[in-house]
């Protein structure tokens, strides 16, 4: 029997679940998708969710990424964005106190972008 993909809206809530470390974005057995096991990673098909990235966690966005937008990014661990060639565009960045996003390749945040994101 085949697994469907939900119907994705507004409001939607991905939740890291994966590894501390070495946690790979695109690995959709790492998110938790409205408390449900996830059966799509997070892009532009959450059409504008949320997703929360917990204290004490790393998560990659590998260099092979290349579509990320409609989501709204809320860094409370750390993010590793990998250079690319392709542009990532995300609706919000917001990094929490003690939380770290490192950037290494054009990111556009139209919404806003946290003063606290370090850029590297």
């Amino acid at each position: 029997m085949a697994t469907s993909t939900p119907q994705y809206t507004n409001g939607d809530l991905y939740t890291w679940v994966g590894p501390t470390t070495g946690g790979n974005w695109s690995d959709v057995s790492n998110w938790s998708y409205n408390g449900e096991p996830a059966t799509h990673v997070p892009d532009t098909q959450t059409n504008q969710g949320t997703v929360t990235i917990p204290s004490g966690v790393t998560v990659t966005i590998s260099s092979a990424t290349s579509t990320l937008s409609g989501v709204s990014i809320k860094v409370a661990g750390t993010l590793d964005i990998a250079s690319g060639t392709s542009a990532l565009a995300v609706n919000n960045l917001e990094v929490a106190s003690g939380g770290t996003a490192n950037i290494q390749r054009p990111l556009t945040a139209p919404r806003s972008f946290s003063e606290r994101a370090t850029t590297r």
